[in-house]
C-alpha cells in the first residue's frame, strides 16, 4: 500500500460534511425521542404519586430541557467530529481512484491505484486495477511497450 500521510483538511468536502451531518441528524432524532420518552415516563409517573405529583411536573419540563440541551452541547459536536475523522477512510480512497482515472484520462498511466492500508474501498480498488490491467493488455504491443517505458517505470517505483 502507498504511504501518503493523511491530510488534515476534508479530503472530499461535501461528502464528508454531508455523511457527517447525516450522522448528527441521527442523533439529534435519538435526542429528541430520548426526551420525549423520559418526560412521558415521568409523566406517569407524577400520576402515581400520592403526594407531590403536581411538584414534578411542574418541574419536569424545565428539568427535561436542560437535560436534552446538556446532552445535545456534549453528543453533537462529538458526532460531528467522529463522523468527519471516520469519512477520511472513505473520501481518500474516493479522491484517490478519482486521481487515478482522471490520470489515465490524461495519458499519464503509472501503474495500479494504491490506497492506504486500512482506508475502505480497497475491493473497489482491486477491481478497478484488474479491470485496467485487463484493458492495458489489449492494447496494442507497441503501446503496451511505451506504458512500460524506462521513464514510466521510474514514476510507478517513485509512486
Amino acid at each position: 500500500m502507498a504511504k501518503f500521510k493523511r491530510r488534515k483538511k476534508l479530503i472530499k468536502p461535501r461528502l464528508q460534511l454531508q455523511l457527517s451531518l447525516t450522522f448528527v441528524g441521527l442523533t439529534t432524532i435519538g435526542l429528541v425521542m430520548q426526551s420525549l420518552l423520559f418526560m412521558e415516563k415521568l409523566s406517569e409517573l407524577s400520576f402515581t404519586l400520592p403526594n407531590d405529583g403536581s411538584l414534578l411536573m411542574s418541574v419536569m419540563s424545565e428539568t427535561m430541557t436542560e437535560i436534552f440541551l446538556l446532552s445535545a452541547l456534549v453528543f453533537l459536536p462529538l458526532t460531528l467530529v467522529v463522523g468527519i475523522l471516520l469519512t477520511f477512510r472513505i473520501a481518500g480512497p474516493a479522491y484517490r481512484m478519482e486521481t487515478y482515472l482522471r490520470d489515465i484520462k490524461e495519458g499519464k498511466y503509472k501503474g495500479p491505484c494504491r490506497i492506504r492500508e486500512g482506508d475502505k474501498l480497497e475491493e473497489l480498488c482491486c477491481v478497478m486495477n484488474e479491470a485496467i490491467e485487463s484493458l492495458v493488455a489489449q492494447l496494442p504491443e507497441e503501446k503496451r511497450e511505451a506504458l512500460s517505458s524506462p521513464s514510466i517505470q521510474s514514476e510507478r517505483k517513485a509512486a
